[in-house]
């Protein structure tokens, strides 16, 4: 059974591929007492990081949900969560891909899936950038199995965007870094935190969506 956040606080780390959210979303835990939700691939069957697979929309879509389904059904309560990821990446990553020429999920798809998330609407989005030199050197370093279109200069730029400008509905409650230490950052995430009350008017993932692929 998947438990209602509406009386949690949510933050969630965003930002480019190796730019360092699993290690500051792993400190922020332990320093904030919090419960952290594991980042997609973390949870990813072997076949589906195959070198140079996309899915297709439609599986891409029943994947992910599937993995936020079983992320969520961890939930118990708790008063901080910390989501390695979120909707948001999906949202931008649909955006990017749409924009580097491949087939995406249907905006219809995208508000289908949100509909199942919106009760866990990020109360505070820490989003990590990081310098192309260090994501090559992180991705090698891996050896991960994942297309390197995920670490192309292009495809950053278009996820980036798409997370910023979802970020101007946030307001005050986003923050952006090239790099954040966990020990670091926990005071300034943990001030941000406890100035945000709980159960506030949380921002509809429709109106992130249009802000998204709004790229006129």
């Amino acid at each position: 059974m998947i438990v209602s956040l509406k009386t949690s606080k949510i933050i969630a780390i965003e930002g480019a591929v190796c730019g360092g959210k699993t290690v500051l979303s792993r400190g922020l835990t332990a320093n904030l007492s919090a419960v952290r939700l594991p980042e997609y691939m973390e949870l990813l069957p072997l076949e589906h990081l195959a070198h140079g697979q996309i899915l297709p929309p439609r599986q891409r879509f029943e994947l992910f949900l599937s993995l936020d389904k079983y992320r969520l059904s961890n939930c118990q309560g708790c008063a901080l969560y910390i989501f390695d990821r979120s909707i948001l990446s999906i949202i931008a990553f649909e955006y990017s891909l749409q924009m580097m020429g491949h087939e995406v999920l249907e905006l219809a798809g995208l508000l289908e899936y949100s509909k199942e998330a919106q009760s866990y609407v990020p109360d505070l989005v820490v989003t990590l950038n990081v310098e192309p030199s260090v994501q090559a050197q992180r991705w090698a370093a891996r050896g991960n199995p994942m297309d390197s279109i995920f670490i192309s200069p292009v495809f950053n730029q278009y996820f980036l965007s798409a997370l910023l400008r979802m970020a101007a509905l946030f307001g005050s409650y986003w923050i952006h870094a090239t790099s954040l230490h966990p020990d670091n950052a926990a005071r300034l995430i943990a001030d941000s935190i406890a100035a945000i009350p709980i159960a506030h008017n949380r921002i509809s993932y429709g109106h992130l969506i249009d802000a998204a692929f709004n790229h006129k």
